[in-house]
């Protein structure tokens, strides 16, 4: 497996109900591998297509279950190898496949033994990863929903907010002025 420093944000890996190809994941195994989970007892590796013929592409670092519109939600923070964000970046392996096992090492629980990455999802509800080269957040997440108020803002309070988003992208341009610069100095190119 060819190591890579890139992992994701959370990510949705698998939901609660019926699966397109007729399982059902049931929310207690969501529940109890979220729990469970531990990659300093058993590290979860990541097959592209189940199929362990072939290298690792990575491994799970974390997991977390999360109740969303009704639904229990697996998220997971993964960390591609090199090949899988290489061949993600051309269409390929972008949604997730979980591999679930009944009483773990006696553990009467649920756990996470690996995570198959795949061309067409399997469950709904997931995250299609799509890796980015130079971002840091490398999969799409769940979408944020906003609501409309009827508060009405005064003037003095909107340019207050305005000046707030002023500062913010203010801070953000020097702080990509100081990455940039640190960047180039790396290279070997100096800035006059």
């Amino acid at each position: 497996m060819s190591e890579s420093n890139i992992r994701t944000g959370w990510i949705c890996i698998a939901t609660e109900g019926d699966t397109v190809d007729n399982r059902n994941i049931s929310a207690q195994w969501l529940n109890e591998m979220a729990s469970a989970y531990n990659p300093d007892f058993y590290t979860a590796m990541i097959w592209p297509e189940h199929k362990r013929t072939d290298d690792a592409m990575g491994h799970v670092i974390a997991l977390k279950a999360e109740k969303v519109a009704g639904k229990t939600k697996l998220f997971a923070v993964l960390k591609p190898s090199r090949q899988l964000q290489r061949l993600n970046s051309m269409g390929q392996y972008q949604f997730c496949s979980i591999e679930p096992w009944p009483d773990f090492a006696g553990t009467g629980k649920h756990y996470l033994i690996g995570l198959g990455v795949t061309n067409q999802p399997a469950s709904t509800g997931t995250t299609q990863m799509q890796f980015s080269q130079g971002k840091r957040i490398i999969a799409k997440s769940e979408p944020l929903h906003f609501s409309a108020q009827s508060k009405k803002v005064s003037a003095a309070e909107f340019q207050q907010l305005l000046g707030a988003l002023q500062g913010v992208a203010q801070r953000q341009q020097e702080l990509e002025n100081k990455l940039y610069t640190a960047t180039c100095e790396a290279r070997g190119f100096y800035l006059v």
